[in-house]
Parts: structure tokens; C-alpha cells; sequence
């Protein structure tokens, strides 16, 4: 996780009081936010069209709200997710740290968990046709080779009693421990850099 910038304040010695003048007083007042990776991302979440791509896919009659659309609101989730993932209880607390609430015209009060999480209940109808969307985007922007592909297949291991998970389950163990429940997960990756389609 990111170190958060601490706000710079004015030094006391103690015979001499200090007494805060011009740009020192000033300082006194800034809120430090911070940038991060930023300038890296956002040009890629703009490449990719993500906030255009989930406004048109859950707005398709472009009936978006006026105050905040579901683009933004995604683009705040998928970059806390990159920066610095935070349960949703924390995201508005991160997002009003960062310099985000400027560049994208928004408050850090309007992503609020509330609106977090009915933002993943409206994305979540349209997932896989938002990962198509996403995977041509990037196939066509970053010239991706397909024609060699990885299929890579890996599992996690579980302790406990999870006797109502239906995907935790006994079976083959790659790790060598049959005694051991274990989930199977699967992806499919480009040979050259290993980006994954799935």
C-alpha cells in the first residue's frame, strides 16, 4: 500500500515562538492528496474506454443519472483496486486522499459504500458481455498476439468446514494434499507477455 504524504507544519523552537508568514502560513492550510500511479492509469482506463464501455452497455437507452454515472463510479472501483484495495467501507476515505475527486469532476462523498455497492449490483448482469468489451478494446489498441496461448491450471487449498461451498471441494491436489479441500481455478494467457484472457 502507498505511503500517504503527511502535511507539512510549521517547526516551534522553544525560545523563539514561530510565527508563520506568507507561503509558510499558506502551507498550513494545503491538503497534501496523492498522485501515485495515476498519470499511468488513467491514460489506460481512457484507452480502453472503460467509463464509455459501462455507460453503454448499463445505460444503453443513455438514461445515465446526472450527478454521477456508473462509469465514474466503476473507474473509482477498478483504480482502488490497482492503487490501493480498500473494502468498500474505506473507499471514500482513500478517494478523498487522492488528487481523483479533482481530475474526475467528482466528491468523495458521492462514492460512498452504498453507492459502491449498488454500482456492483447494477455491473454484475452485465459482466461478461464488460470483459468482451474490454478484451476486444484491448486486442485492437495494444495489437495483442493470439496465436500462441497458455492454458494454465491451478488450486487453492481450504481448511475448515465448508460444507455449503459448492466449489470447495476434495480432488486432485497440486500441492500434494489430498486430505485438503481445494478450489480449481483456470486461465488462459497470451505466450507472449502473459496477459490473460479470461
Amino acid at each position: 500500500m502507498p505511503r500517504r504524504a503527511r502535511p507539512l507544519h510549521p517547526l516551534s523552537l522553544p525560545h523563539h515562538p514561530f510565527v508563520p508568514v506568507g507561503q509558510v502560513a499558506a502551507l498550513d492550510a494545503t491538503l497534501v492528496r496523492t498522485l501515485g500511479a495515476l498519470p499511468l492509469l488513467l491514460p489506460l482506463c481512457d484507452q480502453l474506454g472503460l467509463r464509455a464501455v459501462v455507460n453503454r452497455r448499463c445505460y444503453p437507452d443513455g438514461g445515465a443519472p446526472e450527478d454521477i454515472d456508473l462509469g465514474r463510479v466503476a473507474l473509482v472501483l477498478v483504480l482502488n483496486r490497482l492503487l490501493a484495495p480498500q473494502p468498500l467501507v474505506h473507499v471514500e476515505r482513500w478517494l478523498a486522499g487522492t488528487v481523483l475527486p479533482d481530475l474526475l469532476g467528482l466528491t468523495a462523498a458521492q462514492c460512498n459504500d452504498d453507492r459502491l455497492g449498488r454500482a456492483l449490483d447494477a455491473l454484475l448482469p452485465h459482466l461478461d458481455a464488460l470483459w468482451q468489451d474490454f478484451i476486444v478494446a484491448a486486442l485492437t489498441r495494444f495489437d495483442l498476439d493470439l496465436r500462441a496461448l497458455c492454458y494454465d491450471l491451478t488450486s487453492l487449498s481450504f481448511c475448515g468446514a465448508y460444507a455449503e461451498a459448492d466449489l470447495i471441494r476434495y480432488g486432485y491436489s497440486r500441492d500434494h494434499r489430498p486430505d485438503q479441500k481445494q478450489v480449481e481455478l483456470a486461465t488462459t494467457v497470451m505466450a507472449a507477455g502473459g496477459v490473460s484472457l479470461d
